[in-house]
């Protein structure tokens, strides 16, 4: 499908329409006669590090022993856990040695209040930052959350030293998004450790009130990935084609 007033090689589609806030129900690029010539395009690729989560096996142990009530489980998690005197935190990544544990506290990896049990297979060492985040979330949630704001985060800074400076004209956005993915040894082949449409929504989110006003102002996504060679930088190349809607 060719968009009126782009060049042959401009071909928009809306199959993936769902990700515009559920707005549309099929193709909606503006007729002819809504078209003007008034068009601007903003382009920019974002470096993006971390994978977003999409499972992990909670618990994965098979100790399902009660703890004892007696048991110091911040220290026994430490000393099963410490590689080189240090524990990682599974949120934030950052290390902690001996001196530092009492920055750190135990989080029941699935909350008691979603059927989470008081198991060594179920309990796990938190920073006190993440734990407070995480929240009655499950981790592979609470990650997903984390990674997600960190995705919001960098597209919008990404985004604003092109700041959009009329948001409040009668404008229609053309987005094609191409993902360049980090493939990871336990992914299927030909397929990403999380879902691409998962990862529009958030770049929608992050542009708006940078290029366009309201979400429901982009009439049309295109969605590709690819996987990145090796050496080759992860990220997203976002392109954006504004053209003025005439009632």
């Amino acid at each position: 499908m060719s968009t009126p007033g782009c060049s042959s090689k401009d071909t928009w589609s809306s199959s993936m329409d769902e990700v515009a806030g559920g707005r549309l129900t099929g193709t909606a690029t503006p007729s002819t006669s809504r078209v003007s010539k008034e068009t601007r395009t903003w382009e920019f690729f974002i470096a993006l590090d971390r994978d977003l989560p999409t499972s992990r096996d909670e618990p994965s142990s098979s100790d399902t022993e009660p703890i004892p009530s007696n048991v110091d489980v911040r220290q026994q998690l430490f000393d099963q856990q410490n590689v080189g005197g240090r524990v990682i935190c599974p949120g934030c990544q950052r290390a902690f040695d001996q001196l530092y544990l009492d920055l750190m506290d135990v989080d029941h990896i699935r909350p008691k209040k979603r059927t989470g049990t008081h198991t060594w297979d179920n309990v796990q060492l938190l920073c006190r930052t993440c734990n407070s985040g995480k929240r009655e979330s499950t981790l592979t949630q609470f990650l997903q959350m984390k990674t997600a704001k960190e995705w919001v985060d960098a597209v919008r800074s990404s985004a604003e030293p092109q700041k959009n400076e009329d948001l409040d004209g009668e404008w229609a956005y053309f987005v094609k998004i191409m993902f360049h993915l980090n493939k990871l040894e336990s992914d299927p082949d030909g397929y990403p450790a999380f879902r691409v449409i998962d990862l529009s929504k958030l770049i929608l989110d992050a542009l708006q009130g940078v290029i366009w006003k309201r979400r429901s102002q982009v009439v049309s996504i295109s969605t590709s990935k690819s996987f990145s060679k090796e050496g080759n930088q992860q990220g997203v190349q976002i392109r954006v084609k504004r053209v003025l809607n005439r009632a």
